[in-house]
């Protein structure tokens, strides 16, 4: 028992941030303090980003174990992304972690997205491992992914516009997402479903379901953020095995697959083992060949692969 707590902290460096807390009396025991009340602002700048954020809840403390409960969690954060637009979140509910799981149940709004979720998570592995799910009545990436300005021109990024995978590796964990309506560039699904799995840089997409253009969708697929390297491995070793770029721009192609069209792999010229190819109408064969053209490779190359 005895006054509240209150105090100001400061970080310096890539994560330059400010902040200060206090709660109301502590109670309980030395094995689990209780901390009502409990407020934290923090605001300052992690990297490029700029954060602004508070929280409030009654916060249990259990030392010995290293864990903490928030029971009537409050939050509240705006992050500044350059060139995007600001992102506020709120979050209302409860959770929990120590040194070795997280759990939540939680509901709020991502900008004007409202959602609920819950889900756990287990550090006890190489990366964390992750079981979530989540429902939002309106899910607009078109919205939180904005540019901050408008831009000159008004196009929709082209479907070829590369996407990096090595992200995959950062953890692993089962996913759920349902959403009222999804909407992602010129694409919209009503009752958006999406079942997931992360392992060991593998993504499986059990399903994506949802309505569409009148009628359906039902698909599923996967991706491998070693993927590339192991087709280029295979092609090298294997005089049958070819690489395709059908319906891959030549601006997307990734650097593993541009080092083995320039510089081969074990004496094997990948200029003669990668074929090239647009897949017309899926992406526009003129400026497939255009971009084809700019890619850093001598005439002798160029040939060999294009032709």
């Amino acid at each position: 028992q005895g006054s509240g707590l209150a105090g100001r902290f400061k970080l310096g460096g890539s994560q330059a941030l400010t902040g200060r807390f206090e709660s109301g009396a502590p109670g309980g025991s030395f094995d689990a303090v209780r901390l009502p009340g409990f407020a934290l602002k923090v605001d300052g700048s992690i990297g490029p980003r700029r954060i602004d954020a508070e929280l409030k809840s009654n916060l249990l403390l259990r030392p010995g174990k290293g864990a903490a409960s928030l029971d009537r969690l409050a939050l509240r954060a705006r992050l500044d992304e350059p060139g995007l637009q600001p992102l506020q979140l709120s979050l209302d509910g409860q959770a929990g972690v120590d040194a070795r799981a997280a759990q939540w149940a939680l509901q709020g709004a991502l900008n004007t997205n409202r959602f609920e979720s819950n889900g756990n998570a287990a550090f006890g592995g190489k990366v964390p491992n992750l079981q979530a799910s989540a429902r939002f009545d309106r899910l607009d990436l078109n919205r939180l992914l904005a540019p901050n300005q408008p831009a000159a021109a008004t196009a929709a990024a082209p479907a070829d516009t590369p996407v990096q995978l090595d992200g995959l590796t950062a953890l692993n964990g089962r996913f759920n997402l349902a959403a009222g309506q999804l909407v992602f560039r010129q694409y919209k699904l009503v009752d958006a479903k999406l079942d997931a799995a992360l392992d060991d840089g593998t993504l499986r997409v059990q399903r994506l379901a949802g309505g569409a253009w009148g009628g359906s969708v039902d698909a599923s697929g996967s991706a491998q953020a070693s993927s590339q390297r192991i087709a280029i491995r295979l092609a090298a070793r294997h005089p049958n095995f070819y690489i395709c770029t059908s319906a891959w721009s030549p601006k997307a192609y990734p650097r593993a697959l541009l080092d083995f069209l320039k510089g081969g792999w074990h004496g094997t010229r990948g200029c003669d083992k990668v074929v090239f190819a647009s897949d017309f109408p899926l992406l526009d064969m003129q400026r497939s060949v255009r971009d084809l053209r700019q890619l850093d490779l001598s005439p002798e190359q160029h040939r060999r692969f294009a032709y």
